[in-house]
């Protein structure tokens, strides 16, 4: 089959309805990265652009008609205008498998095994996570998801409800739920995530240990841990909301924190949690700390 991409230079503002579109109009694969040189920069709590340019391709077979598509791009923006485009020929390859060779499995600690289907996992003994990646953020190979994963693993999750804030795939949440954790709540403020974390729930056989639900749909309760991957601003803004989530000696553990900023997050946490460690890793951090009592 022969493929085509359509690439887009969009603002920050742009990229989720482009996004939506371009997944509606029957692409395959819709990537974001980079629209420049910029750094990650920081948002708003429920932002879900990490660029101010972001570069947004879609992936197409040729059953799609490239100028069709562009018009109807055209009629769903406006009045605005279609953002800088470009369309692009791929090379004649099965692109429906090949990326797959760029997902490789996760070995965490001693027991924790995450990886795709179409991988086998090391050992009998290993606790499994099946995880296929998808437009939810997070297949733990990122710094942030990792250090994440390593501290439940060696962490004693056995019986305990959790909150996933920000849960993107839901890959820790189910990490937890594996390793002994009682219940999870998955949060997030993106529909399409809450939607592949019930999947990825539903391919692990947590289905029933797993609540996907939008910020608002959170019920009122305290957990024992909470795990928060986004970014320092929405950590930042968000931990009065975590103080009230998470019980008295309960743990929160904070990530996706560039290294310059983890002095500003633990200073925001000061008033309700007790710094109990910080660990650095390619420029990130995740921050463990403990809630005070509920009377601090």
């Amino acid at each position: 089959m022969v493929w085509w991409q359509l690439n887009l230079v969009c603002s920050e503002d742009q990229v989720s309805h482009l996004s939506q579109l371009l997944d509606e109009a029957g692409a395959v694969a819709v990537t974001l990265c980079a629209g420049s040189d910029e750094a990650l920069c920081e948002h708003e709590v429920g932002s879900e652009s990490l660029w101010k340019l972001t570069r947004l391709r879609g992936m197409f077979p040729d059953t799609v008609d490239a100028a069709t598509l562009v018009k109807a791009l055209e009629r769903a923006l406006a009045p605005d205008a279609l953002p800088p485009y470009a369309v692009e020929a791929l090379p004649d390859r099965d692109w429906s498998s090949s990326w797959r060779s760029y997902f490789k499995p996760l070995r965490v600690g001693k027991r924790l095994w995450v990886g795709a289907s179409w991988h086998r996992p090391p050992a009998a003994d290993t606790v499994d996570v099946v995880l296929d990646p998808g437009r939810a953020f997070g297949t733990g190979t990122h710094a942030t998801t990792a250090l994440c994963l390593e501290w439940l693993e060696s962490a004693n999750v056995g019986g305990a409800d959790v909150i996933d804030y920000g849960c993107g795939s839901g890959i820790l949440g189910i990490a937890a739920v594996k390793l002994g954790a009682r219940h999870v709540f998955a949060v997030d403020t993106d529909p399409n995530a809450l939607s592949a974390t019930q999947e990825n729930a539903s391919r692990n056989g947590v289905e029933d240990a797993v609540t996907a639900v939008l910020p608002e749909g959170l019920p009122p309760l305290q957990v024992d841990i909470l795990v928060a991957n986004i970014l320092a601003d929405p950590l930042i803004a968000l931990v009065p909301r975590f103080a009230a989530l998470v019980r008295q000696g309960g743990w929160a553990v904070l990530s996706g924190i560039l290294e310059a900023q983890a002095d500003d997050v633990m200073v925001a946490c000061q008033r309700w949690f007790q710094m109990r460690g910080c660990i650095a890793r390619e420029g990130w951090v995740r921050i463990l700390s403990q809630r005070l009592s509920q009377g601090e």
